[in-house]
């Protein structure tokens, strides 16, 4: 970025491609931002287009590079057709996700099923689809969002099982890498890490 850097060199990440979802707003505008200014090529990605064309203009207009795409990652075509347009992914920032401020014994069907769809569904299937292409090229980071209400009672639905879930995606995870016969990688070779890259490495070696 063209303005004074603020960012530690052990940090940079010049020349990456960075994916965001829930880009738009909020920690994912801030993260994409943050990327840009790192050196990341930034994909923005959100349901809104025009929050995440603001983000990009915002990266460009300090000298950064980034691409806008509209997408509503609960809708499984749309997603699968976005991550197709895809050649080369290096961070994934999986943090597209919705709260919904209701007490559990007030939760009905629509709530549970639009609290599965994008803040676990979806969360899986932008992770698995990021992990194929950094499969392909030999490596990539994958962080996923939660929040520590997952692991703190309260009297909200939103909080109970859905940032929980989401840690679960991050175990599974953690097994495939220390198990990878269970994900069919019999060779054992390297693939994408969920926040296990080395230090300067952006998770390419």
């Amino acid at each position: 970025m063209s303005e004074a850097n603020t960012v530690l060199p052990s940090m940079r990440v010049d020349g990456q491609v960075a994916l965001v979802t829930g880009a738009g707003r909020g920690i994912g505008r801030g993260c994409a931002l943050a990327l840009a200014e790192a050196g990341a090529e930034v994909i923005a990605m959100a349901r809104t287009g025009t929050e995440v064309e603001a983000v990009v203009a915002e990266i460009e207009a300090k000298g950064g590079k980034g691409r806008a795409v509209a997408c509503d990652v609960g809708n499984q075509a749309a997603l699968a057709q976005a991550m197709a347009g895809l050649d080369r992914l290096d961070i994934l920032v999986n943090n597209a996700g919705t709260n919904v401020p209701v007490g559990f014994l007030e939760a009905d069907t629509d709530t549970l099923d639009l609290m599965l769809n994008l803040n676990i569904r979806a969360a899986f299937l932008v992770a698995q689809a990021a992990a194929r292409i950094m499969d392909r090229q030999g490596g990539g980071v994958i962080i996923h969002l939660s929040s520590t209400f997952g692991k703190v009672r309260l009297d909200l639905f939103r909080h109970q099982a859905f940032h929980r879930g989401v840690d679960q995606i991050h175990c599974c995870r953690a097994g495939a890498e220390e198990h990878p016969r269970c994900c069919g990688r019999p060779d054992g070779h390297r693939h994408a890490h969920a926040g296990r890259a080395p230090e300067g490495s952006g998770g390419r070696g």
